[in-house]
Formats: structure tokens, sequence, C-alpha cells
């Protein structure tokens, strides 16, 4: 009973941090190659089996990255050119792989509070922690 108290615990802590820190940024536009992935291609804007084909087997911007490309078709679909569709998307796998990590160093160590520790382990070099600052660079930054 109280290792599962202890797993909601840090997960709720870990998904809260985590949300605060990227929620931000569901207020903010297209971002650096935002512009040439989503905004000017002509490719995500219509699923037909031609574009399908295009996504398939051309780089964007010098990188082969189909199923990137894909999803953007399909939030382009539901979002079209409104950023805060793109942020929210993200916010949902970032806080899922999260979840992921958690469970991956839970899984190494069959200890929580070692779980926990990776996970918000910032400030000692701990990249596993869910509001690194490169992460917070990419999507957080406002636009002018």
């Amino acid at each position: 009973m109280m290792k599962k108290v202890a797993t909601i615990v840090s997960l709720v802590i870990i998904l809260t941090v985590t949300l605060a820190a990227f929620a931000p940024s569901l207020q903010n536009g297209f971002n650096y190659d935002d512009d040439i992935y989503i905004v000017n291609n002509r490719f995500i804007q219509t699923l037909s089996a031609f574009n399908l084909k295009k996504i398939c087997t051309s780089f964007f911007a010098g990188n082969y990255q189909p199923v990137t490309i894909l999803t953007y078709a399909l939030e382009y679909r539901y979002f079209k050119l409104n950023p805060s569709g793109y942020h929210l998307t993200n916010l949902i796998l970032h806080l899922l792989n999260c979840l992921l990590v958690f469970w991956l160093f839970y899984l190494l160590s069959a200890r929580i509070p070692v779980a926990f520790f990776v996970m918000e382990l910032p400030l000692m070099g701990g990249s596993c922690c869910p509001v690194f600052n490169l992460g917070l660079e990419a999507c957080g930054y406002p636009n002018p």
C-alpha cells in the first residue's frame, strides 16, 4: 500500500512540475523551423496519396523525417495553423515520455525513490529531468 502511495505521489509531482514548466508554451506561436515544416509545407495540408508519397520519400529542410511530417499532417488536419494545438500535442507526448522514463528507472532499480531521484535531478547532471533546460528552450521560447 505504501509503495502505491509513493508511486502516485512521485508521478503527481513529476507531472505537475513538467506541466507547470511547459504550460506557458501553449501561448506561443511557431518557432525556429516551424515555418518550413508546418506553415509553408503544402504536403501536410491534404492527406492525399501523392502527398503521403512525398512525405515518405522526401527530405524537408535537409532532413528525412517521415514520421514527424506525418504527425504534422495529422495535426494540421485538426489544428490547421493554430500553434497551440501543436504545442498541446508535444506537451502530452512529453508527459507520456516522463511516465515511461519513470517506469523504466523503476524497473531498473525496483525502487520508487531511485526513479523519482533520477527524474528530478537537473542540478547534478540528470538529463532525464522532464524540465531539462534544452527542452524548455526549444518549445518555451516566446515569440518577439
